[in-house]
């Protein structure tokens, strides 16, 4: 009898040990997730992050180059204007004779 009570307490430890080991294993399982939702969260977030660094370069570079464009355009418009401003009596005068001389 001695032998069977051992063979049952034996069985009771080992059942012991395996629930044991199981609910262990059950909350590594849930601290892995929790961990694993963090890890999604701050990949998330700094994914954001770099987004906006990305877009607030993008949108600098835009604004300098448009200034730049906008500057050289001014610059050509200028030019135009003032040679038009010097040559338009000529370029008439010149037009002028052109379709007198035709006629």
């Amino acid at each position: 009898m001695d032998m069977i009570s051992h063979i049952l307490q034996l069985d009771k430890e080992a059942e012991e040990r395996i629930n044991s080991a199981l609910e262990q294993s059950e909350r590594k399982k849930q601290e892995a997730l929790e961990q694993q939702k963090q890890i999604e969260q701050q990949a998330r977030e700094s994914a954001e992050r770099t987004k906006e660094q990305i877009r607030a370069e993008t949108d600098k570079s835009i604004e300098a180059q448009t200034l730049r464009v906008r500057t050289k355009q001014r610059t050509s418009i200028k030019a135009l204007d003032d040679a038009f401003e010097k040559e338009h009596e000529s370029w008439e005068n010149s037009i002028f004779e052109e379709i007198v001389s035709v006629c």
